[in-house]
């Protein structure tokens, strides 16, 4: 080989090694940006799912005496959202009534006959009359 020869493959090849340095450099510079915008795309994807479950509270009429960031702030503390999803799912409305309790008595019928009437429905399905 003649000596420009080697000096052409000496000098490309110290050129190579400050180009390889500079790319695993930018590389490295690159996945760790990567990670951190990995991170903070999770972070939002988490708010606004943590949003949709609140939402979700305020149709179904779940918590009302919590405000929507009282709810926000509530489900933020779960690590698993859909469970909390699930929950509320087969959660039903606060507003949902199906029967009253009271005291009191229908007109005409004494205490006693209603105790006994309720009891008997709770034990049998059939009301005592």
């Amino acid at each position: 080989m003649s000596t420009n020869h080697v000096d052409g493959v000496a000098a490309v090849a110290a050129r190579s090694a400050v180009t390889l340095r500079d790319l695993a450099t930018k590389c490295a510079s690159l996945e760790k940006e990567n990670g951190t915008l990995r991170t903070k795309l999770a972070s939002y994807e988490r708010a606004d799912q943590v949003r949709s479950i609140a939402k979700e509270m305020e149709t179904r009429g779940l918590s009302p005496e919590l405000s929507f960031d009282e709810k926000i702030a509530s489900i933020s503390k779960y690590d698993d959202l859909s469970r909390v999803q699930e929950a509320i799912k087969l959660a039903g409305g606060g507003s949902l009534s199906l029967a009253k309790v009271d005291d009191s008595t229908a007109a005409g019928t004494s205490k006693d006959a209603a105790e006994a009437s309720f009891q008997s429905f709770c034990l049998t399905g059939h009301s005592g009359s």
